[in-house]
């Protein structure tokens, strides 16, 4: 039975709200093949897909025309004898007999016959309401935000009066067009038409029906033939004077320049260019666009205008982001060349009554300017690499842009100043720079029209300075004055913004809000100098100027001479300028050249005469500009400056400023030598007592009996006390790192400041002195844990700081109290046994087949940078028992170090090996950790006298020991793995002593089979003989050389000066010549250059006074002095130094220690009694017993060196610790120090703060990359050089270079220690840059002995060195002296 047929008014109907259902997702796809993909999953994505008419209608027609086919062919099924058991093959079988059968084709024919038709029809009336919609918009002239449509460009053939589409039965309605024999395209008869109808000979009604049918045409279906003269009838739309036409025009040229043709983007954008271009420069616009008497935006021509710049602007930013993707099209240069010739047009010429002013005419730079202020199109421009090399390119061909742009900045002051214009700098009044609202229209004054274009001007200059090849176009050329202006002669124009700013009424003053900083003259001014002095190359070429750094300083200096009396308080800078001028000059210092540049200048001073203090009588001197900082910002923390801006009770925020200048300077060893910090850190420490004060934190009254040093500091006792107490009030550091009050603001950053001197290590003498050490680890300790950066200039962490802070007693107990130490365990923990917290659970834990894991990596070196130095391990490990549990939980995490080298060292007890989960990767981490502790001499004997570790290792050793019976009898054997490995080169490392060359170190990895394995496993002493190298040649006899002659032919009157200098060359000569000197020569040459030294330096620190009987009876040897004495005695048999036995050599060091000790302890005690009135009883366990706490290894090798003659070695060392250069490389006689500032009081030793500042101070300027690795690896040259010089090399290097370390210290003069350090960095440079990046440094400098180094090698190197640095080095000592 056949069904009736679609009624072909409700199938079109139906398509046509299908039509409008999809039209989102049409206008949403950007091919046609993903318009027909989504289409054609519409029923999957589109939820209602089948509320769809066209679907409703459709399925009801099948399901009535194939009902009863589909119902017998069931029954039939049914009947079958073999029955489908699968319901797919069911289901498959009758879809095929159905569209077999003949209902089927009938009902297919009758659905496409009815779907043609329909379509037919809708395509019909598309046609009438095309033309329907055209003359209603000739009639009501269109809207004004009207919108365009796009049919899809079929082609079509008139037939009978009406439009046909006609498709073959098989094509498929919406099908994919994969098949298709060809598309349709509008024709070009219809745009020539199109183009006809928009000549400007028709008729308004004529030109606006082509252009409303031009703009539903797309304009990527444009073709060549027609674009030209299409373009040109467009551009005569857009400047008619039929708001519609051109309001039409404008439209369809915004979407030519976004289409995806880059051909027809680029041809539209040159020709739109060129019309705006020649619109400008018409006379009907030079008279239109006059801002003499201010200029109205609403008005028709400039609104128009300004919308075609507005269009430019968009199209500037938008085709950056893709021109790059067609290179070959010259799509970028076409733009930037049009864009930079439309932006070059001067309209009028300079007037003839004064050349320094300019007609009063809008320019294209003027109208961008008022679009784009902050010209963001040329920053995005000039930010790509691939469009910056065109756009200079073309700036050096075009310069007219750059010199009209040029002169907007230079010209601006002085008319400003002429015209005593006031913008947001001068009032902070928004309604400078708002346009006025005058009701119907809104109007820009004349002098707003400058400011907005000087505010573009800066903004380009700020970006184009920036690169070489924009600094290449100055100098630029005036031509109205012919003067010829240099960057810096344009610099120092812009500086006057800041410095001399045009003066305003006090009434008018007001604040620039944020918002407003665009607009600000100085603050614009402030970001193009901060922007050129951070860059390196820049700085150099345009800021590192004495012009700009004199005019600069000239806000300092004007204050500095107010407060010595010099001038009186009129026109003195104010708050802007300064911090301004402050944060330029950060900027400056925080960069290597600016940083150099600006040391070597001098600026003009005052300079009060020291007999009266008359204005009258004050000179003006050359002095450093770091010099004049450091001076005005004492000043300004005394209170000395008392008017203006400092008598208003908001000056923190400018000392603010120039204390952080200050500290870009300081941190850094040669600036702080110039600017002689003492006088600061003492004005620093005392503004952060009164801050204490002021809020109140103290509860005890303020002590009154303190005593100041000669530096000005507080006394310690009353510093500790306050900082105690302050500490105790707050109760957690976060709390007042978080706080918003004033007060604790400015004492954040007073203590952050203080804390930054510790970045050298003559500053951290400054800080210890200054008695804030302990605030300064908490709240380093506050910003650390939230892992803050130091500030905005520093390019690394706290880890410097923190390692250098941990080199003395005091730092090493703040940073404890602080909460370091605690951290660092934990976080060892937890990476070694447990899951880091930042883990993701869903990851599963790697078990890690490295000794110490990655993760791991970063907790070992900060933990190991606090223990790098022998103070802080005795700080943290003497007299301090391991504990002792009964049981452990599996979260029993260590409370300290202590505890932690218990838990993953010490684990021979059962209980502590089931109280951890990875036993073996635990043990070899505290392993490693305890090797690298151990290759300080000192430490090892602590931990060998303290806790007997050598003796639990055994112990360890012999639980891996196998023992078998075999027939020939018992046989025994090691079974190998990590702990083993690890603990026998601990072992090694622990009991025996010497150079890379004089001992034998096993490794610590074997292969798989243990194959490569060689070494012998022991448990019991003595070590094997393996691991130890047998010197096979004779004990040290005398030799002859040219030095031993010298010596020889002198007499004791001819020990002068000149004598002593040939016998320096002479020597140097000698260990040039690898010359070495043996036997009693050594003493000799000790002894003579010694007493020559002493003629010529007679200021000796102590007099002469040997130990009598009952004293050296007195003195005793502590358990770690007995233990190296053997450690000694068996190191000079094994290399045959000494012509006696171990006992005697044993014997004869114990007599010269004590000798020595006595010697020291008896000077020790007369400098007590001197000086009981300034000492104080030292809280530290390093300076507590009063003696140095640890083996004297410098005494020993001198000992060795006199073949063990314990009365000459003893004389001479007597004589060498009066002279003062011996607390240098002698850390003994450096502890018993107590003149000069007082070392011993603040416990710092002179290794430190001597030593180690010369030092660093050599290594930044003649190894700049190592000192760089070093920062990196949150670690210093100072403390390594620390940690050779205090075991006097020992472990490091080979005798012969021990022996020619000290002959070139004690000969040559002290600075050669601090060459010779130098040498054996300058040696491991490589060595030490590859470690920093696999952040393994510490452990590689402290692990490992120096190997491959000879001293001839460098002395030429240390000779060079001698001629830079001798005399500032000597100045430093005498300094420390005085």
């Amino acid at each position: 039975m056949a069904s009736s047929p679609i009624d072909e008014d409700q199938l079109a109907d139906a398509i046509r709200s299908v039509v409008n259902h999809f039209v989102p997702v049409l206008k949403d796809s950007t091919s046609v093949e993903q318009a027909e993909e989504l289409l054609r999953n519409a029923e999957e994505t589109d939820e209602n897909f089948h509320k769809l008419d066209l679907v409703t209608l459709l399925t009801n027609r099948i399901e009535s025309g194939l009902s009863i086919v589909l119902d017998k062919e069931l029954e039939r099924q049914k009947l079958n004898e073999r029955p489908v058991h699968i319901q797919g093959q069911l289901q498959e079988r009758i879809v095929s007999n159905i569209m077999q059968s003949s209902v089927y084709a009938e009902l297919r024919r009758d659905i496409l016959s009815s779907t043609k038709n329909a379509v037919d029809r809708l395509c019909s009336e598309y046609v009438d309401e095309d033309h329907e919609v055209a003359k209603g918009a000739e009639r009501q002239f269109g809207g004004s935000n009207w919108a365009g449509g796009y049919t899809g460009g079929l082609v079509s053939s008139k037939r009978g009066g009406g439009t046909q589409y006609s498709f073959s039965e098989d094509s498929s309605v919406g099908g994919s067009s994969y098949n298709h024999s060809g598309f349709g395209f509008i024709g070009i008869d219809r745009f020539k038409q199109i183009v006809t109808g928009l000549e400007t000979k028709n008729s308004s009604e004529i030109r606006r029906a082509s252009m409303i049918k031009l703009c539903r045409l797309n304009p990527s279906d444009m073709l060549d033939e027609v674009q030209n003269p299409l373009k040109s009838v467009i551009f005569d739309c857009l400047a008619d004077s039929d708001p519609v036409l051109a309001e039409k025009a404008f439209a369809y040229t915004s979407k030519l320049l976004s289409n995806s043709n880059v051909g027809l983007t680029k041809s539209v954008f040159a020709s739109f260019a060129e019309h705006v271009k020649s619109q400008i420069s018409s006379k009907r616009a030079q008279q239109m666009l006059s801002y003499r008497d201010g200029v109205s935006i609403d008005s028709p021509f400039l609104s128009q205008l300004l919308a075609k710049f507005r269009l430019i602007k968009d199209f500037h930013l938008q085709v950056s982001k893709y021109w790059i993707r067609y290179p070959s099209e010259s799509l970028m240069e076409i733009v930037i060349t049009n864009t930079l010739n439309l932006l070059s047009v001067q309209i009028g010429g300079v007037t003839s009554k004064d050349k320094e002013s300019i007609n009063e005419i809008l320019t294209p730079a003027h109208l961008i300017a008022f679009l784009d202020p902050v010209a963001l199109w040329f920053k995005t421009w000039i930010h790509g690499a691939f469009s910056r090399v065109h756009l200079l390119e073309e700036l050096a061909k075009n310069r007219n842009f750059v010199e009209t742009t040029a002169l907007e900045c230079y010209k601006y002051y002085d008319f400003k100043s002429k015209a005593k214009v006031n913008d947001p700098l001068d009032v902070g009044d928004a309604s400078k720079v708002t346009p006025r609202n005058t009701g119907s229209e809104i109007t820009y004054r004349a002098k707003q029209v400058r400011c907005i274009q000087f505010v573009h001007a800066m903004n380009i200059m700020t970006h184009l300075l920036r690169f070489k090849k924009g600094r290449e176009l100055f100098p630029i050329k005036d031509k109205s004055t012919g003067e010829v202006i240099s960057i810096q002669m344009f610099l120092l124009k812009l500086l006057k913004f800041i410095t001399n700013p045009v003066s305003v009424p006090a009434k008018n003053v007001k604040r620039v809000s944020g918002s407003e900083k665009h607009m600000d003259t100085a603050h614009l001014v402030k970001k193009l100098f901060k922007t050129l002095s951070y860059e390196e190359l820049p700085c150099k070429e345009c800021i590192c100027s004495k012009a700009i750094v004199e005019v600069l300083m000239e806000p300092v200096v004007s204050w500095t001479e107010y407060a010595h009396g010099n001038i009186t308080c009129t026109n003195l800078p104010g708050k802007t300028t300064m911090v301004y001028v402050a944060e330029i000059l950060i900027n400056m210092v925080s960069s290597e050249p600016g940083r150099c540049f600006f040391k070597s200048v001098s600026v003009k001073s005052p300079l009060v005469s020291t007999t009266s203090a008359k204005a009258s009588q004050a000179k003006t001197v050359d002095m450093n500009p770091c010099e004049v900082l450091c001076d005005f910002t004492v000043r300004a923390l005394r209170g000395e400056i008392k008017s203006g801006v400092f008598d208003s009770g908001n000056s923190e925020p400018i000392i603010e400023s120039y204390i952080f200048l200050c500290r870009q300077l300081y941190n850094h060893h040669e600036e702080f030598q110039l600017m002689q910090c003492g006088d600061l850190a003492s004005a620093l420490s005392q503004a952060w007592h009164e801050s204490l004060r002021n809020v109140d934190l103290t509860r005890t009254p303020t002590p009154t009996g303190g005593t100041e040093g000669p530096s000005g500091f507080r006394d310690q006792g009353a510093a500790k006390s306050s900082t105690q107490a302050m500490l105790t009030h707050s109760g957690s550091l976060s709390v007042r790192l978080d706080s918003n009050n004033d007060e604790l603001k400015w004492q954040n950053v007073l203590v952050d400041n203080l804390l930054n001197f510790a970045a050298t290590p003559k500053g951290l003498l400054l800080l210890l002195q200054s008695g804030a050490v302990d605030s300064c680890a908490h709240y380093m300790f506050g910003r650390y844990s939230k892992k803050l950066q130091v500030s905005r200039c520093e390019k690394f962490g706290y880890g410097v700081l923190v390692s250098r802070i941990s080199g003395c007693a005091a730092g090493m107990r703040a940073l404890k109290e602080a909460g370091f130490i605690s951290l660092f365990v934990s976080e060892i923990w937890s990476n070694i046994e447990s899951c880091p917290d930042d883990r993701k659970i869903a990851y599963p834990y790697v078990y890690p087949t490295d000794p110490i894991d990655q993760s791991c990596m970063k907790s070992f070196n900060s933990l190991m940078n606090v223990l790098s130095t022998f103070t802080a391990v005795y700080e943290l490990f003497y007299r301090v028992e391991f504990p002792t549990k009964q049981k452990y939980s599996l979260r029993d995490v260590p409370e300290d170090i202590v505890d932690l080298i218990n838990r993953v060292v010490m684990i021979a007890d059962p209980v502590k090996v089931d109280s951890v989960f990875n036993v073996e990767q635990s043990h070899v981490f505290g392993l490693r950790l305890i090797n690298s502790i151990f290759a300080s001499l000192d430490s090892l004997l602590l931990f060998r006298t303290q806790y007997k570790v050598e003796e639990v290792l055994l112990d360890m050793q012999k639980g891996n020991l196998v023992e078998e019976e075999k027939p020939g009898g018992k046989s025994s054997y090691y079974v190998l793995d990590m702990p083993v490995v690890e603990r026998n080169h601990v072992l090694i490392r622990m009991l025996t002593i010497g150079g890379s060359e004089e001992r034998v170190l096993p490794p610590r990895e074997v292969k798989k089979d243990c194959s490569d394995y060689n070494f012998p496993i022991f448990h019991k002493l003595p070590v094997p003989s393996l691991y130890i190298v047998q010197s096979s040649k004779s004990p040290a006899k005398t030799s002859s050389n040219e030095l031993t002659k010298f010596l020889s032919n002198t007499q004791n009157w001819e020990r002068d000066q000149k004598w002593l200098t040939n016998c320096t060359d002479i020597m140097l000569a000698t260990v040039q010549n690898k010359q070495q000197i043996k036997g009693a020569h050594l003493a000799n040459i000790l002894e003579k250059a010694l007493e020559a030294r002493s003629k010529l330096n007679p200021d000796l620190l102590m007099s002469k006074q040997k130990p009598s009987v009952a004293q050296l009876a007195t003195e005793n040897l502590m358990p770690s002095e007995s233990l190296a004495v053997k450690m000694i005695a068996t190191y000079s048999t094994n290399l045959k130094i000494l012509s006696c036995d171990q006992k005697e050599s044993e014997s004869s060091l114990t007599t010269t220690l004590k000798r020595v000790q006595s010697s020291l302890a008896a000077e020790t005690r007369k400098a007590d009694k001197n000086e009981s009135e300034h000492k104080l009883v030292s809280a530290s366990k390093f300076a507590e017993s009063g003696r140095y706490p640890s083996m004297d290894w410098f005494a020993a090798v001198v000992h060795l060196m006199f073949g063990a003659d314990s009365k000459r070695c003893c004389a001479f060392l007597s004589d060498y610790a009066n002279v003062n250069e011996s607390i240098c490389i002698w850390p003994a006689r450096g502890f018993m120090f107590h003149n000069g500032p007082k070392a011993s009081t603040c416990e710092l030793e002179p290794l430190m703060y001597i030593v180690g500042n010369n030092l660093e101070l050599i290594v930044e300027k003649e190894l700049p990359n190592i000192d760089s690795a070093f920062r990196m690896s949150g670690y210093s040259p100072a403390l390594i050089a620390q940690f050779w010089l205090r075991q006097c090399f020992i472990n490091i290097l080979n005798w012969p270079d021990i022996v020619n370390y000290v002959l070139l210290s004690v000969v040559c003069g002290v600075d050669f220690a601090i060459y010779f350090c130098v040498a054996i960095l300058k040696h491991l440079e490589r060595d030490i840059l590859t470690n920093s990046q696999q952040q393994t440094l510490l452990v590689y400098l402290k692990d490992l002995p120096v190997s491959g180094f000879k001293t001839s090698c460098y002395v030429d190197f240390m000779k060079k060195l001698k001629g830079k640095y001798r005399k500032l080095i000597q100045k430093n000592l005498n300094s420390v002296f005085k």
